[in-house]
């Protein structure tokens, strides 16, 4: 996930290497070293630090898969400090803070997940949910991935709308679905197709080897 560049940030930052003079972090430097400039302050626009937003599919559809994604989840967090993961069923749970517990502890599950896990899938409900109560984290800085098979029971419209806004508000959206490396599969399940016009990269992981595609895939957004 270190690859992903999302271009510069729009403020000046001070910095060591950059196209103007920092005078005034330059003038406090010099008053180190008795008035003398030994260290040049300058102002630049550093790479942007990209915040990633893991979206499970919990539902009973695809119990083989969750459990995988909830590992490269865990991974995600021990890596990056801009990482929240959320898991969803009939509903949404941010299960951030739980999974950042696990590198204190011993003991690595999920409890009390209630609607989130488990049960039918509503998708569109549940990113709307998303959308609707974490404003604050979609920015032009933020790469969405969800995983999940598609396969929504809930109104393809809410999925569509909730789509729309991910993409209009973020870098982009990589869907991850663990059916899509199946010979002959087609993104053909009504969530799919709704979402299909909004997604800047699909592709599929069943295992653990597949997730070198994915950071190649979420590296090549923009």
């Amino acid at each position: 996930m270190a690859s992903v560049r999302l271009g510069r940030a729009r403020r000046w930052r001070s910095q060591l290497v950059g196209p103007r003079l920092d005078l005034r972090r330059t003038l406090r430097t010099s008053l180190q070293t008795g008035g003398e400039s030994m260290v040049i302050r300058k102002l630049g626009h550093p790479p942007r630090n990209p915040r990633f937003i893991l979206l499970i599919d919990g539902s009973r559809s695809m119990a083989p898969f969750g459990t995988l994604m909830l590992r490269f989840g865990y991974a995600l967090c021990r890596r990056w400090q801009r990482a929240h993961i959320f898991v969803f069923s009939t509903s949404l749970l941010d299960v951030t803070r739980d999974v950042r517990k696990w590198m204190r502890i011993r003991e690595h599950r999920l409890t009390r997940l209630g609607e989130a896990w488990g049960g039918g899938t509503r998708i569109g409900e549940s990113l709307l949910a998303f959308v609707r109560d974490n404003g604050a984290l979609l920015t032009d800085d933020t790469v969405v991935l969800i995983y999940s098979d598609g396969m929504d029971v809930g109104e393809v419209s809410d999925l569509a709308r909730a789509m729309r806004e991910l993409d209009r508000r973020t870098a982009a959206v990589v869907w991850v679905n663990p059916l899509a490396n199946t010979p002959g599969y087609e993104p053909s399940a009504r969530g799919m197709r709704a979402a299909m016009p909004f997604i800047s990269a699909f592709l599929g992981i069943r295992d653990a080897g597949d997730f070198a595609a994915l950071s190649r895939a979420a590296a090549r957004t923009r």
